[in-house]
């Protein structure tokens, strides 16, 4: 906004020349704003989504139990295509 401004007085603009560019600087910040606004709902929502997935794989994962000696050493898992091994 102050660059706008700044740009009028320098260019020295008519009062209805000041008052287009006024109001295109205005539409614009409008614009930004809504933009942001857009971008702020979908991280929202994309967070959501993945606390949801969270949610579900802690709810997997907890159909497995290590014994106490069992999580000192891990065999390499593998997933074979088109099932579990």
């Amino acid at each position: 906004m102050t660059k706008a401004f700044g740009a009028m007085l320098d260019r020295h603009l008519s009062p209805r020349d000041c008052e287009a560019a006024f109001a295109a600087a205005v539409n614009q910040m409008d614009h930004d704003t809504q933009q942001n606004a857009a971008m702020a709902e979908e991280s929202n929502a994309a967070s959501a989504a993945l606390a949801g997935e969270a949610a579900r794989l802690r709810d997997l994962l907890s159909a497995f139990r290590l014994e106490a000696d069992d999580a000192v050493y891990a065999p390499e898992i593998r997933v074979i295509a088109g099932g579990r091994g």
